[in-house]
């Protein structure tokens, strides 16, 4: 006669009992958490991978809050360089307007007029508090114009601030106070300024010159309108600089921006958890768990007597 374990049977059915309902447990973890395991040890191979790709994330987070930054940097002094460029497309226009005007006192005040706007500019602080025409010398103003006597002092140090957008490539994003571009312009202001002193209140500044004829002018800055032109150019210039460095970050943004989405996309297979799956297997589970169960139940009422 066949022997039959009841208790062997009994104990069996429970152990994978056991084992669904942990794994129902672990499952509905998952639903909630929306994560495969709440620690890498749930991982098991994807441990190191999934390191090494939430490394690859942090550094493209970090470049893209960088490089928000030096943006934001960049459209300061892009916008402050804006202001200049108007002012000596302005000076030019009042040039020409007053060319042929023997009161020179107006070509000096249009030049006083530029200069202290454009020192404004320069000394402007960024969001920061930092003057951003001065190099390191953040605290320092990097411009002193004495309207009095017509001289302009640049107290910038040499050094430009550099920001690095993606490895590999860094980029120059400060403009000094004393850049040709600037100085060049400031210093024809100067010479307008002071070429009228000398002809309002003569070589020895107290003795008026004589009458000049109309067209005279300021000799040296003030009837060369090409050196104005080329003040303007050479703004422009250092605009359209600033403008390549902009497109740079924007290009260097979109390369962290891309790199980012595949790979939180790639983190995203490794650690985040199918939820309409899981739900669908826990609900699996739970059938067959009530199956076994009742067949459980069954297995305690059964009695050997039945088959003797």
């Amino acid at each position: 006669m066949t022997r039959i374990s009841t208790l062997a049977q009994n104990q069996l059915l429970l152990r994978n009992n056991q084992v669904v309902q942990q794994r129902i447990f672990e499952r509905q973890e998952q639903i909630a958490s929306g994560l495969k395991s709440p620690d890498f040890a749930g991982l098991r191979g994807n441990s190191v991978p999934l390191t090494t790709a939430q490394s690859r994330e942090a550094r493209a987070e970090a470049f893209l809050q960088s490089n928000n930054v030096t943006a934001t940097k960049l459209s300061f002094v892009d916008s402050a360089l804006n202001e200049v460029a108007d002012i000596a497309a302005q000076f030019k226009e009042d040039y020409l307007d007053a060319e042929g005007v023997i009161d020179f006192t107006q070509f000096q005040e249009q030049a006083r007029g530029a200069l202290t706007r454009i020192t404004a500019i320069l000394n402007t602080r960024d969001q920061n508090g930092a003057f951003a025409f001065s190099g390191s010398r953040t605290d320092v103003a990097p411009v002193t114009l004495d309207t009095s006597t017509f001289t302009v002092t640049f107290n910038n140090d040499q050094v430009v601030e550099q920001a690095t957008i993606e490895e590999g490539s860094t980029i120059d994003i400060g403009v000094l106070a004393d850049d040709p571009a600037l100085s060049n312009f400031i210093d024809l202001l100067v010479d307008v300024a002071n070429d009228a002193q000398t002809l309002i209140r003569g070589p020895n500044g107290t003795t008026p010159p004589p009458p000049s004829a109309p067209g005279d002018g300021p000799t040296n800055i003030a009837n060369n309108v090409a050196a104005i032109d080329a003040a303007l150019a050479d703004i422009h210039q250092l605009q359209g600089t600033v403008g390549i460095r902009q497109k740079l970050v924007e290009e260097a943004d979109a390369r962290h921006t891309a790199e980012l989405d595949v790979t939180r996309a790639f983190i995203g297979s490794l650690k985040d958890v199918d939820v309409a799956e899981a739900i669908i297997q826990v609900n699996q589970d739970q059938i067959a768990l009530e199956s076994s169960f009742t067949l459980t139940g069954q297995l305690r009422n059964l009695s050997l007597i039945n088959f003797i």
